[in-house]
């Protein structure tokens, strides 16, 4: 038996669902549909050296100074 990251890794491995998948299509934002992709998970999100993704990537120092620089309108 082989773990998730395993299988993900060997394009002949069959996918095998956990869970059903939606019925809808896979949500893209309007950036992503503009440059005619469906599906910018892997490429936009997850992969954190590209440049023209979407958000900024942070180290822990940055992604702190970043959250306590946040006005939440908590009194």
């Amino acid at each position: 038996m082989t773990d998730d990251a395993t299988e993900a890794q060997n394009p002949s491995t069959p996918v095998v669902y956990h869970v059903t998948p939606p019925l809808y299509p896979p949500i893209a934002g309007a950036r992503a549909r503009e440059k005619g992709v469906d599906d910018n998970l892997m490429t936009d999100f997850v992969d954190m050296n590209n440049p023209e993704g979407f958000g900024v990537v942070m180290n822990l120092e940055e992604l702190m100074t970043w959250v306590v620089s946040r006005d939440y309108g908590i009194a």
